[in-house]
């Protein structure tokens, strides 16, 4: 690819005819004079409130496990239950609200589908995109639904704002 030109290259990477979301319009600020620890590590609370790394394998949806696992988090972080969410039941199940499965997704648009829709359990409904390479057909059962989100913020890009998100919930 050294003959190539910038844009050639740039053909290969990103998403393919996806827009960037438009934002929440929710504003997350860090509160005034808030005590942020100059290093934290979510991975040292007890109890876990982080699942172990997973695998995306050969599927590009990576947008769905960016959004499980901050809604595991952040759950977590609440009530003291750490599941492990379902990837699939984004990748094949979200494409009405603008992902596009193996073929890319905005974790914007998966916590918009998660309003409605309750993640089920990665046990209920495996990831299986990764060996496959497709996004599957969508096999939801709200029954089996845990977590749904309440909304959204953007956090500001300055250093204590981001400081302070990461600092309430994995980011």
């Amino acid at each position: 690819m050294s003959d190539w030109t910038a844009a050639e290259k740039d053909s290969l990477l990103g998403l393919k005819g996806m827009n960037p979301p438009v934002k929440s319009g929710n504003i997350h600020q860090a509160p005034p004079n808030q005590s942020i620890p100059q290093n934290w590590d979510w991975r040292s609370v007890t109890p876990s409130v982080v699942n172990p790394i997973k695998d995306q394998g050969q599927c590009g949806s990576c947008w769905s496990f960016a959004s499980t696992a901050t809604m595991e988090s952040i759950y977590a972080i609440t009530t003291g239950t750490l599941y492990s969410l379902s990837e699939q039941n984004l990748v094949s199940c979200s494409f009405l609200y603008g992902n596009l499965g193996c073929n890319g997704g905005w974790y914007y648009y998966s916590w918009k589908y998660t309003l409605t829709h309750p993640l089920e359990s990665e046990a209920n409904y495996p990831y299986t995109s990764g060996t496959t390479t497709k996004s599957g057909s969508c096999m939801y059962n709200s029954a089996l639904g845990l977590v749904s989100t309440t909304g959204q913020a953007d956090v500001l890009t300055d250093t204590t704002s981001i400081m302070t998100a990461i600092y309430q919930q994995p980011q």
